[in-house]
């Protein structure tokens, strides 16, 4: 290798113009990603106007549940603000703690890719209040298939707010005011130099008149549209009218659009320039752009949303989304067919709601989210929602609809309805029993029991045997030996099934005292003793002969009051001793008032001593 001293001037010429090109090229990398990134940002900016047109919610959350991103009408919804959003806000604030765990699992569920489809919630906004929702969400992978998130719609189904256009009246209203602004009036000679401009000319350019008269009408024109500009100023010359549309750098360096329309100046039938009227058309540019990209995010947006979304202009489907096609069967080509009639996709049942509605939006009115039945390409029919709007669609109004398929759901709901009407047909037949052990316990409430409890025999059936805490182990090893003796068991308790399974040692029926709801696990709300002694009613029709062991009895009664816990012991106690059962509840007594606890006492019975030793001594110990 030379060093510098033994390489030529030429040699070192050639080498510092090598290293020059490199430079340059390095500067136009360096420009090109910082223009990138501007566009970018440019075209999130765009995204998340778009969303903001929506007129339901639509939400973004990391896989921590953190809101990344909500649209404007989901701070409306709730009541929060965008400095809550910046301090961070979780998805479950928004659910109701009744409905939490649920939630929970369910975003465990979608994370894992799992399709859950629609779930209905009780929702609760930022002050308290709650609302009913339905929540669609899918999950958001990134480019190498990772999931790094959640992506989602929220539909009140209590009440749906009336939004106003007001920010496409606003954009028109803008756009009349760019459109009729005092305009630049001019003078070229044809050579093109500039012979008037007036002064409006400076809020555009920077430049004042004197600095701009005298020079070449393209003095401001942005380099790579002079020659354009060139050929256009000849075409008018020769009595060709071309409006035309140019970029101008202004005098700060910031680049602006504008429009000329030019006409020919005669004198003694000879053309000696041209006169025109120059008009500041930057917004309106902008304004295309920002249209032009929002389009392309809205379709981006519905292609990804689980929902199926369409425009409809004048009785006509202009637009629909991927989902459409998967749900409904037929293609976009079929759905924007001229002879396309979007009513075949309603059921007969459901025309004249679809009808009414849509008679509405064409006197502009919007129309409330409402239930209504449709029919795919085969046949097949889907309960869904609708929920509509009008917007404005390439110049004409149109309705932008979301449908969301609520067919599982509405299924569910005649279910859990059939459900309830035997639930409170039972209920209604204990309520009756329930009414005359009230009476008796008014009449006995002032009563102090002093007699003694009697003894009884461990094995006689038909008997409901109170434990005290302090010989739980005895009802544990009493209901064991029942268990191993054949007979039908179910445990009532507050502990949780798995750890209680641990405790007793055995795999038994049981209920978890609760107000949560674990899939695969029987759970009854405490404070709910209708269905308690619903549950336990069921259990003696299957089982007559059947042992039962209740615990967690101070839980109820914290929460329910003393005399209706002294309710159920009265009912079961009347209902057992027709039975060839047994119940064995284990309370603790020191929680009771003395008058409290001897009204139990009264109600049930105490077993003898010796219990756990004759448990044991049939080898029923816990494994």
């Amino acid at each position: 290798m030379l060093n510098v001293e033994d390489k030529t001037q030429d040699q070192l010429i050639d080498e510092l113009v090598e290293l020059s090109q490199r430079i340059v090229e390095l500067e136009k990398i360096v420009n090109q990603h910082k223009w990138t990134e501007e566009a970018l940002k440019r075209s999130e900016k765009r995204f998340r106007e778009l969303t903001e047109l929506l007129p339901e919610i639509v939400f973004e959350t990391d896989i921590e549940g953190n809101f990344i991103f909500v649209n404007q009408v989901g701070f409306d919804i709730f009541g929060y603000t965008r400095a809550d959003f910046d301090k961070g806000l979780n998805a479950l604030q928004m659910i109701a703690p009744e409905d939490q765990d649920r939630a929970k699992e369910n975003i465990r569920r979608v994370l894992s890719g799992e399709d859950l489809g629609i779930r209905e919630y009780m929702a609760q906004r930022k002050d308290g209040s709650r609302f009913p929702v339905i929540i669609h969400s899918s999950s958001i992978t990134d480019e190498e298939g990772k999931t790094v998130g959640l992506r989602g719609i929220v539909i009140d189904i209590t009440e749906r707010k009336k939004t106003e256009t007001a920010l496409r009246e606003s954009e028109k209203k803008y756009r009349d005011l760019v459109e009729n602004i005092n305009d630049v009036i001019y003078a070229i000679d044809k050579d093109g130099v500039m012979t008037y401009v007036s002064p409006v000319i400076e809020s555009i350019t920077g430049y004042s008149p004197s600095e701009i008269i005298g020079s070449h009408s393209t003095v401001f024109i942005h380099k790579e549209d002079v020659q354009r500009m060139s050929k256009a100023f000849q075409k008018i010359l020769s009595g060709h009218l071309e409006p035309g549309e140019y970029r101008i750098l202004t005098k700060s360096g910031e680049i602006r659009w504008i429009r000329t329309d030019s006409k020919p100046i005669y004198v003694e039938n000879q053309v000696i320039g041209v006169r025109g009227v120059l008009t500041d058309i930057t917004e309106r540019k902008k304004a295309e752009e920002a249209l032009k990209e929002s389009e392309d995010k809205f379709r981006t947006l519905a292609e990804q949303l689980p929902n199926m979304i369409f425009i409809n202009k004048k009785g006509k489907i202009v637009y629909t989304n991927k989902k459409s096609e998967e749900i409904m069967g037929y293609t976009k080509d079929e759905f924007y067919s001229p002879n396309f009639d979007f009513l075949i996709l309603v059921a007969p049942e459901s025309l004249e709601k679809v009808k009414l509605a849509l008679s509405k939006h064409m006197k502009g009115e919007e129309v409330e989210p409402y239930d209504y039945t449709l029919l795919t390409k085969g046949g097949k029919k889907i309960e869904a929602i609708l929920t509509t709007k009008l917007i404005n669609y390439e110049g004409e109004k149109a309705i932008l609809g979301i449908v969301t398929d609520i067919t599982d759901r509405k299924r569910a709901e005649e279910a859990l309805k059939k459900r309830a009407e035997e639930l409170e047909k039972s209920k209604a037949e204990l309520q009756q029993s329930l009414e005359e052990l009230l009476k008796r316990v008014e009449l006995e409430h002032e009563i102090l029991i002093t007699q003694p409890i009697p003894e009884i025999d461990i094995e006689e059936r038909g008997s409901l045997f109170l434990y005290p805490v302090d010989r739980e182990n005895e009802a544990y090893a009493i209901f064991r030996s029942r268990k191993d003796a054949n007979r039908p068991a179910l445990a009532i308790t507050r502990t949780f099934p798995p750890r209680f399974q641990r405790k007793i040692g055995r795999e038994i029926e049981m209920v978890w005292l609760t107000s949560n709801r674990v899939p695969e696990l029987v759970c009854v709300d405490p404070s709910d003793t209708m269905t308690l002694l619903l549950v336990i009613s069921e259990f003696f029709k299957r089982a007559p002969e059947g042992v039962i062991l209740f615990e967690g009895i101070e839980y109820i009664v914290s929460i329910t009051g003393f005399e209706r816990f002294l309710r159920i012991v009265q009912l079961l106690n009347d209902k057992i001793a027709m039975l060839d059962g047994t119940i064995y509840m284990i309370v603790d007594l020191g929680v009771l008032k003395e008058k409290e606890a001897r009204y139990v006492l009264r109600e049930s019975l105490q077993p003898p001593e010796g219990v756990e030793k004759e448990a044991k001594g049939s080898g029923t110990e816990p494994q």
